[in-house]
């Protein structure tokens, strides 16, 4: 083969793979410029369900105390602003001009009050939630006081005439086999504030006391030791899940009529703020503190645990506070409103159906 026809074939195979070069290139770019075939998208997540908005900010009053820790998440905190206007008072008795003029839209009341105000009100009010359990605790310097019994012949300070803390205790007493008439003397010179410094003081032997003040009395004076637990005492004289409601909270009727969903958002709202609480007792401190429902948040931290702080809806409330008030109304009708309250005045679980 001659060096002529060897150059020729060359040419003749470069110009074979240009060639197949130049369709390889042709062949892409018409691949790219293929349409895609679509890859099929997942459906996006629904979103979740937007609270009941509030325009006008739910007005609600409080007590300095238990029934106020619970709250205190919706007061404010770390997370958003609530829309909720609150008032703290030192008496329950401030609270009832305030929702009977509708000053305020909801309050946090002892329970033999709501039913007062039920009837008062003839049904102006409905109860939406229980938030405190038991809060009495009897206090004393006497390490021999540990019972019922050991309290016959003694002289007991008590604050309270005529409310849920006095029967309370007489009922306890009477069903532990103790005359309050007769076997012990009931005190009821002082109020809860003095009646503790009295007793850090050693000024009063025995105490009946509800939180936060057995907790400060404790922190003052070392000596001073719980010798009944009043909650604990109750389940043992009614029954191991019997339940002493001593603080819920109501609202007014024609507000609940015109505004359910707001309610409901409140009510949503109070449950997530008292597992809070309870779920961190130090960081639920320095609210308690800070919106002045307790002077010092080392108090609070320490009162929290004992403070019975709990939520439970209207619905699941009305058998255990129903019996509750059976048992006043034959200590003393007039503790709650002179007559036992029908089912209405509990509102539904379901606040879309309130007439």
């Amino acid at each position: 083969m001659t060096f002529k026809s060897i150059h020729k074939q060359v040419k003749g195979t470069r110009s074979f793979f240009a060639l197949l070069l130049v369709l390889s290139l042709t062949l892409g770019l018409l691949a790219g410029c293929a349409p895609k075939a679509e890859t099929p998208e997942a459906a996006p997540a629904p979103a979740p369900a937007e609270p009941a908005a509030i325009e006008t900010p739910i007005k609600v009053a409080a007590l300095k105390g238990p029934t106020g820790m619970g709250l205190v998440y919706l007061m404010g905190g770390p997370d958003e602003a609530r829309p909720y206007e609150f008032s703290l008072f030192g008496a329950p008795d401030e609270l009832v001009g305030k929702i009977v003029s509708g000053e305020v839209d909801m309050a946090a009341v002892p329970t033999n009050l709501a039913a007062s105000l039920y009837k008062k009100t003839e049904g102006g009010v409905r109860y939406i939630a229980t938030n405190t359990l038991g809060v009495n605790y009897v206090l004393t310097t006497d390490p021999s006081i540990d019972s019922f019994e050991a309290l016959r012949g003694k002289t007991i300070g008590i604050s309270g005439l005529g409310t849920t803390a006095e029967f309370i205790f007489r009922h306890l007493l009477t069903e532990n086999g103790i005359d309050p008439e007769k076997d012990v003397t009931l005190d009821f010179s002082l109020q809860h504030a003095d009646l503790a410094s009295m007793l850090t003081a050693g000024k009063v032997d025995i105490a009946v006391l509800p939180q936060p003040f057995v907790t400060t009395s404790m922190m003052a004076n070392e000596n001073i030791k719980i010798a009944i637990d009043l909650t604990a005492a109750w389940a043992e004289v009614e029954g191991k899940d019997a339940v002493l409601p001593t603080g819920g909270m109501i609202v007014r009727t024609d507000y609940l009529e015109a505004h359910p969903e707001a309610v409901q958002r409140f009510l949503t709202d109070y449950a997530a703020s008292v597992e809070q609480v309870n779920a961190d007792p130090k960081a639920a401190s320095l609210l308690v503190e800070q919106f002045g429902i307790l002077p010092k948040a080392a108090i609070a931290e320490k009162a929290i645990p004992m403070s019975n702080i709990v939520f439970i809806n209207a619905e699941d409330s009305k058998t255990f506070l129903m019996s509750f008030f059976e048992i006043m109304m034959a200590y003393d009708p007039k503790t709650i409103g002179g007559a036992m309250p029908d089912d209405a005045l509990f509102a539904p679980a379901d606040l879309s159906t309130v007439k």
